[in-house]
């Protein structure tokens, strides 16, 4: 008889640890959708900033080289084949001290190809075309340009308009060239770190680097890079790192606590340029919509159990 008392108990506790089980599973399924939802919303939104910013430095590239390229000293100079009249590391330096742009560099190009003068180097003479896929076309068909690209020196903006002189004859090319480290600081503002790296192939064409740092072959182009994130990155195996982005936009670094978004660019040839990666925090994240999701489901056991033991003491009268 005993036995046969148990059983009812048994089966009762039975059902409530199994209804227990199940509101809980269902608890953490609809939590790990809400993290995931919550990292894919943040990523399109990071990624979409990060596109805008890029757009915003091509557009404000071309305005500069556009007026530069009808400066009367910057004809003359290239009419008459004197280098010397110009001042390119000057002006370079009243956009550094007076305006946004901190590190611009101009670049003169005479109609041969042959670099006229540099702001930001002494260098001057070597053929262009040689290094520049981009500039061979635009030697056919003078015209102005605004692309990303990789030369000798960094990964950059290039926005390149034709020079004519008075008698609307082609003398050459005015090139202004910006960076990245303005893109990254908006980010860093945000406590977001970046990671702007020329894609390995470039490691021997970058002879003169302008940050000097490298992970393995890939080049750091924004000067503000984490060096915990660097060291990280070197500690890793980076190509595998990156090829794991082939197949994902984002993933969640547990290591480094990131929700780290990637994007691509690649060259004219439409073969991989550069691999841009945001770190952001998970720490960044609410937990005030977990919180209420957890709140829920303990409403739901709360209310399971309530109305059970009403029944069973209701049924035991």
């Amino acid at each position: 008889m005993k036995n046969i008392k148990i059983i009812p108990l048994l089966l009762f506790l039975a059902s409530l640890i199994a209804t227990y089980v199940l509101i809980d599973s269902l608890k953490n399924e609809k939590i790990k959708d809400t993290i995931s939802l919550s990292f894919k919303h943040k990523s399109l939104n990071l990624s979409t900033v990060l596109e805008t910013l890029i757009e915003e430095k091509q557009k404000s590239t071309l305005n500069i080289s556009l007026s530069m390229a009808q400066n009367q000293n910057i004809i003359k100079a290239l009419k008459t084949k004197d280098s010397s009249i110009l001042n390119l590391d000057i002006l370079s330096k009243r956009f550094r001290e007076y305006s946004e742009y901190k590190n611009l560099w101009f670049h003169i190009i005479d109609k041969d190809g042959y670099s006229f003068s540099r702001s930001w180097s002494n260098k001057y003479g070597d053929y262009m075309l040689d290094a520049r896929e981009d500039l061979k076309e635009l030697f056919k068909n003078p015209k102005q340009s605004t692309h990303i690209s990789v030369g000798k020196f960094d990964l950059t903006f290039k926005s390149i308009i034709p020079v004519y002189d008075e008698e609307s004859n082609f003398i050459g090319f005015f090139e202004t060239i910006s960076h990245f480290n303005s893109i990254s600081s908006e980010f860093s503002k945000q406590g977001i770190d970046v990671m702007f790296l020329a894609d390995k192939k470039y490691k021997t064409q970058l002879i003169y680097p302008f940050t000097k740092t490298f992970i393995e072959n890939f080049y750091v182009s924004n000067l503000n890079a984490n060096s915990k994130i660097i060291n990280y990155l070197s500690a890793s195996n980076i190509t595998n790192y990156i090829d794991g982005f082939l197949t994902r936009d984002y993933f969640v670094d547990k290591k480094l606590n990131k929700l780290v978004v990637y994007k691509q660019l690649f060259d004219v040839s439409n073969e991989s340029m550069a691999h841009l990666l945001l770190f952001y925090p998970l720490d960044n994240f609410s937990v005030e919509q977990i919180k209420e999701i957890g709140d829920i489901y303990h409403v739901y056991v709360y209310c399971f159990f309530y109305s059970d033991n009403y029944f069973s003491s209701d049924v035991s009268k």
